[in-house]
This record gives C-alpha cells, structure tokens and sequence, in this order.
C-alpha cells in the first residue's frame, strides 16, 4: 500500500524538478497541480472547456430549431390572449437559451485559445484549478458555467410550455405533464446548487456574472462602440420590460372594471 502510494506521487510529479514529498513531511503550500507542467495543466484547463462547448453547441442548435413553432398557431387560439402570453414566452425562452448556449461556444473558444498561446507564461501556482480559473481566466469561467445553466433552464421551461400548448385540449393532462416538465428543470438547479464548482450555488454565480459584465462594460466604455451598445440595448430593454409589466397590470384593472383600454395600452397588448 505504502509502495502504490509513493509511485501514485511520483507519477504525479513527473514533470517537476521537485522530490514527491515523503510519508510524514508537512504538506506542501500548493496542491500537486503545481507540480505539474504548465503545458499539463493547460491541457486540462482546455478539455474542460472543451466538456462545455460541445453540449452547448448542440442545445443552441435544439433552440433555434424549435424557437419558431408555435408561431402559427391552430385558429383556436390565433385571438386568445393567455394562448398569445404563452407562445411569447415559449419564444422569448429559446432565444436566450439559444444565445446563453451560444455564449458558451465563444468563451470556451475563446479560453482554449488564450491557454494554447500562454501554456509557458501563465503562471500554474494555485490551490486547485477551480482557483486558477478563478485568477486568471474568472469571467470565462463564471460566464461558460451560468450561461450553460441558465440556457438548459431557459430551454426545459419552454418545453414545458410546448407540452402546455400541445396538449391544450386536455386541461388537466397538460398541466401534468407541464408541472413534471418544471419538476425536472427544478431537479437539476437543485443538483447544481449542491455540487457546482462555485460556493453558493446559482444566486451566487449569477451575482458573479453580473459584476464581471459590468466590470468589463465599465473597463471598455470608452474603447469602442460595443460595451455603449450593450448598455443601451440592456437599459432599453428594461425599460420595454416595465412598459409590458405596466400595460398588463392595466389591462387587469380595466377589464376588471370594465372601461376600455388606452392606446398605448392597447399596442403593448397586441
């Protein structure tokens, strides 16, 4: 046992100058990843990049495939407004999903890349390579994670809405099969709180992926047009999302009174 354990440590150092260190010596400040060659390690940091693009290429293609379907519903529900609500969601979920999946591909593109022209300058020396990423390469590492989760989620969700839409004319089926639908998507946020390679589960990764976008909007103001676009698509768009928020709770409040609708009300809800 003591002879497979010195050969284990050994393998693991093969590419040190350093001695594997010996039965009862005080553990080393660094992990064994240290231990390693750049080169190695870069390797690794590569393959997992490479584990996320794949999937991630393959759900963005599964979103834009569907985004569309339900864009020219059956005559039964072409007027009815909670059928209109659903198949604008149904919508609205496949393109992020498409373009959070889509994100994915480009970050872990982009990473592969920095660690295959800096394999022998980057300095290796972390506790783990969740650290490392952490250092130097945290807002590939943050974005890859919440963007592949937040498009898997975005997607299962507007498959549910798909069973909803497909199975309208049994009312109580399609709200099983909706519900069972969302009982798979909660599972998997569940899972991915308990073993997720950032502390603190979801909230905590997508608190992360908001600072580093605004950091890196803030830090590229000035360099060029693309961080001032961002800002203003991102603020116009919450400012259209208060707008619809807004005409819905109003269009509550007037049929519930029943007087009729403002104009601009009315074009919101369309």
């Amino acid at each position: 046992r003591d002879n497979s354990a010195a050969c284990c440590r050994q393998s693991r150092c093969r590419h040190s100058a350093l001695p594997p260190p010996s039965r009862g010596q005080q553990r080393h400040q660094w992990s064994w990843w240290t231990l390693c060659s750049p080169r190695t390690t870069a390797r690794r940091l590569r393959f997992f990049f490479s584990n996320m693009r794949v999937p991630a290429a393959l759900i963005a293609a599964a979103a834009i495939k569907d985004a569309f379907a339900l864009e020219s519903p059956p005559a039964d529900v072409q007027k009815s407004p909670s059928w209109t609500v659903l198949r604008n969601a149904y919508l609205l979920l496949q393109m992020v999903a498409f373009t959070s999946e889509l994100s994915v591909v480009v970050f872990s593109t982009s990473a592969i890349g920095k660690l295959t022209l800096m394999a022998t300058t980057m300095d290796m020396k972390a506790p783990s390579l969740t650290a490392l990423l952490n250092r130097d390469l945290e807002y590939e590492f943050i974005g890859v994670q919440c963007d592949f989760l937040s498009g898997i989620l975005c997607f299962i969700l507007a498959s549910a809405l798909r069973v909803r839409f497909a199975l309208r004319k049994d009312h109580i089926f399609s709200n099983l099969a909706m519900w069972l639908v969302i009982y798979r998507a909660t599972i998997l946020l569940t899972y991915s709180n308990a073993y997720m390679m950032v502390d603190g589960g979801f909230t905590e990764m997508l608190r992360r992926r908001a600072t580093t976008q605004l950091l890196l909007l803030g830090h590229k103001i000035r360099a060029g047009p693309g961080a001032l676009l961002s800002v203003f698509a991102l603020l116009y768009a919450s400012y259209a999302l208060v707008r619809i928020v807004s005409a819905r709770i109003a269009q509550v409040r007037r049929d519930n009174e029943g007087e009729s609708l403002p104009s601009w009300v009315l074009r919101q809800c369309s």
